[in-house]
């Protein structure tokens, strides 16, 4: 039962939007300016590498799963799947080529920022036991090792140095992370077993969850202190190519005394219940629901016990060139998570500037936390001071729900003074 409360507050499928603004004044300190930069950044992305986006989208929103559905689920299964969503909110504030401790064309930069992730692993007969129930698998047990669990919520205050050098710019950011919740479980060598006349259950394995508390944690405690780094590198060079990189969030959490560990090397077994489907196992004797009485029984064998973890590092290159002078433009974005289930990206697009004003960007992407997938770009510059930028990776997965996953995009609106 706890594996479908965790996966039914995941995959709420949501329609995502990156919200970017960015305002950029100029002032002058004598006869050297200097570039002055506000900014606002919001993104989403969520898929998966198994279920497709009709099953997600029913799964979290409501709405009817027939049998057809969990076959065609069930043929795209893996040995390993994942299902993931990252949400990143970032404001922002940036100076550059000014002179700082006695150096020209330097800058500095601040932001505050806000970072969530969810991420669940499975293997196919997880998928099974959720949506056919343990009355098949009687008298048989049911590998759960490939199910793997994180849930991560902190926030961050960032500072640091940019330079300008010829073609090149180029700079650091130090970060002071603050957790708010964490939560990861593995389930290593771990099986699930009904007996034959459904008179009892049994879970045993190498189980492992790591946790702030069973109950909701309020978004505003800070329950984990931290520090971090990013790096950043941009060489632009309008005869030959443009390539921006970066290094993103390398740092760790150490989480307070007050966080629980439970371990779990003996078997767990119910006995005296007739269970003929895990979906729809009667409450305990105690008139406890399920859900209440596993809270209380990982409450009373866990301990208090301090520990670190280490935060998703985005690692990021982006390659583009103009193929032909301002008409049309190549790009390759390449794009990886440490410390994650996110898989490598990669990302080819075209950018068509049709006059001075549209731009239609078509691309293709493979990795993430999904497959295969379409997208589309439209940019549009209201005026010479404001642009529009409407963007989705996942256009396919929105119009063939049955043979993609994933869904996110973004807005930017981008004003400069």
């Amino acid at each position: 039962m706890i594996f479908r409360k965790f996966l039914i507050g995941i995959l709420a499928a949501v329609v995502s939007i990156n919200i970017q603004a960015q305002n950029k004044k100029t002032f002058f300190i004598g006869a050297k300016p200097y570039d002055q930069f506000y900014g606002l950044n919001l993104n989403y992305e969520a898929g998966s590498n198994g279920l497709n986006n009709s099953l997600l989208f029913k799964f979290g929103l409501g709405g009817n799963i027939d049998n057809a559905l969990k076959e065609a689920n069930q043929s795209r299964l893996k040995a390993k799947n994942i299902f993931g969503q990252s949400t990143d909110f970032a404001i922002y504030y940036k100076q550059e080529n000014r002179k700082i401790l006695g150096m020209n064309k330097m800058g500095f930069q601040g932001a505050i920022e806000w970072h969530n992730l969810v991420e669940v692993g499975f293997g196919p007969e997880l998928f099974d036991l959720i949506f056919y129930g343990n009355s098949k698998t009687a008298g048989s047990p049911v590998d759960l090792s490939a199910t793997h669990f994180q849930s991560l919520n902190y926030y961050q205050i960032k500072g640091g140095l940019n330079k300008i050098s010829r073609k090149s710019k180029y700079g650091f950011n130090l970060n002071l992370n603050l957790g708010n919740n964490y939560v990861i479980a593995d389930f290593d060598d771990t099986h699930f077993y009904t007996s034959s006349p459904g008179d009892s259950i049994a879970l045993e394995g190498n189980i492992g969850y790591k946790y702030q508390s069973l109950n909701a944690i309020s978004p505003f405690n800070i329950n984990g202190i931290g520090m971090g780094i990013d790096f950043f590198y941009t060489y632009d060079n309008p005869k030959l190519f443009k390539v921006k990189a970066k290094i993103e969030n390398l740092g760790f959490i150490s989480w307070d005394n007050n966080s629980q560990e439970y371990q779990q090397t003996q078997p767990i077994i119910w006995e005296g219940l007739e269970v003929s489907n895990l979906l729809e196992m009667p409450n305990p004797i105690m008139e406890k629901s399920a859900t209440d009485s596993l809270k209380e029984y990982i409450s009373l064998h866990s301990e208090t016990k301090k520990y670190r973890s280490y935060t998703p590092v985005n690692l990021e290159v982006k390659f583009s060139r103009e193929i032909v002078e301002n008409k049309i433009e190549a790009v390759l974005l390449m794009k990886y998570r440490l410390f994650s289930n996110y898989r490598p990206m990669i990302l080819l697009q075209s950018n068509f500037m049709l006059n001075e004003q549209i731009t239609l960007s078509p691309n293709l992407s493979f990795g993430g936390y999904s497959n295969f997938n379409i997208g589309f770009e439209f940019q549009y510059k209201l005026n010479n001071i404001s642009e529009l930028h409407l963007a989705s990776r996942y256009l396919s997965g929105y119009i063939l729900q049955n043979n993609f996953s994933g869904f996110g995009g973004f807005i930017t609106f981008t004003y400069q003074i």
